[in-house]
């Protein structure tokens, strides 16, 4: 009995574009200006950008310095209202500031800084 393989191959026929991981894309749609909701599937971005007359064999490439993108370099402003209590504790762990569990949110406010 002799076995034969018709195709084997590890090669990745899908197109530069659709290899791309889903943030990456996320990323190349904000770079290039094309509106999306960042709950879309990967498929969803991909179509969007080709639907966009993206070039999906010689996609753009990703600019992620904020030099050339012309992003802030300070990092993004904090809405402390629209934090709730636990949110507010893991803000403050993320920044080292201890708390006790019988600490209020203006407790915690206050320990972040803002009046």
């Amino acid at each position: 009995m002799a076995l034969s393989v018709s195709r084997a191959s590890n090669f990745d026929e899908r197109s530069p574009l659709a290899r791309m991981r889903r943030v990456q894309l996320w990323a190349l749609c904000r770079q290039e200006g094309i509106p999306i909701n960042e709950k879309e599937t990967k498929d969803q971005l991909v179509m969007k950008m080709l639907g966009a007359s993206i070039d999906p064999d010689n996609p753009p490439k990703l600019e992620l310095d904020p030099a050339i993108t012309g992003g802030d370099e300070t990092a993004p402003t904090v809405n402390y209202g629209s934090l709730n209590f636990f949110q507010l504790r893991a803000l403050c762990k993320e920044r080292g500031i201890d708390w006790a569990k019988t600490d209020k949110r203006a407790d915690l406010l206050k320990k972040l800084g803002v009046e």
